[in-house]
């Protein structure tokens, strides 16, 4: 463990807000790696990528050729990372093909290169995004450095069944890899907020910054504690963002009969 996380349940978390190439994932992927390689330099417990990092752009019409198998490729390069640098990362998403599907699939790594996680995207924009993948159907805990953690992508955020379902199963940090446009940005920002404020969690928000022939990702990627307070943003192009999140402030706000879990009334809605 870094000093951040020894005593007291705290994680430094470093959001890479990551540029990208389109049509070119060799590339890129090769960029994420330097980026991982930067943001280890400052000791962080747990990097994280955003959404589609590999930008296919162009070569969509030759998705299932580029998509991993099962996580293959990702988990060779970003388990072997995590090993070497002594780092858990949440490594964004990238088209994946298992089950004879395509899919929008999110991988976690811990300190020591396993995958403690896959996840595919639930709530697929349209109609796009639904035209190249499948929809995932099962929601996704685990933990990382004793800390109860979930993940979703991107839209998923507009859905607040999918984190209060999360939040039910005891999550305490969530982690959502996104390409949002800029022209709606200001959504993000609020859903983000909105997200931690009713689970009483912290939310950590890493956003593409690159441009497609269609839109525009807008950056400003951002981690909020559990009553929504910014404790670091990014600007709108490639940037680093680090912030401590300290883990007992939910610990503190659940126990002191404040949560709001506690006060659902399933027996009316």
């Amino acid at each position: 463990m870094t000093e951040a996380t020894q005593g007291a349940k705290k994680l430094k978390i470093t959001c890479i807000q990551m540029d990208a190439k389109i049509g070119c994932p060799e590339e890129n992927s090769a960029h994420a790696e330097e980026l991982i390689v930067k943001a280890c330099e400052e000791g962080p417990d747990v990097v994280v990528l955003p959404e589609g990092w590999k930008n296919l752009g162009p070569l969509n019409e030759k998705l299932a050729e580029f998509s991993s198998r099962d996580g293959d490729t990702v988990k060779q390069l970003f388990g072997g990372l995590a090993k070497k640098y002594n780092v858990n990362i949440v490594a964004g998403t990238v088209p994946d093909m298992h089950g004879g599907k395509i899919y929008n699939t999110a991988f976690v790594f811990d300190r020591t290169g396993a995958c403690v996680a896959t996840y595919d995207k639930t709530h697929l924009c349209f109609p796009g995004e639904a035209r190249r993948f499948a929809e995932g159907d099962t929601l996704c805990n685990f933990m990382l450095e004793g800390v109860k953690c979930g993940i979703l992508t991107c839209n998923d955020l507009r859905f607040p069944e999918a984190t209060r379902t999360l939040a039910l199963d005891g999550i305490e940090l969530l982690f959502v890899p996104s390409a949002w446009p800029d022209s709606t940005l200001f959504r993000l920002r609020v859903l983000v907020a909105a997200r931690a404020i009713e689970n009483q969690l912290f939310v950590v928000n890493c956003n593409a910054c690159w441009a497609t022939p269609t839109k525009v990702n807008g950056g400003e990627s951002t981690i909020v504690d559990a009553f929504g307070r910014t404790l670091a943003v990014a600007g709108t192009k490639e940037e680093l963002i680090s912030a401590v999140c300290d883990m007992q402030m939910v610990t503190t706000i659940r126990d002191a009969g404040q949560s709001f879990m506690e006060r659902r009334r399933p027996d009316v809605y």
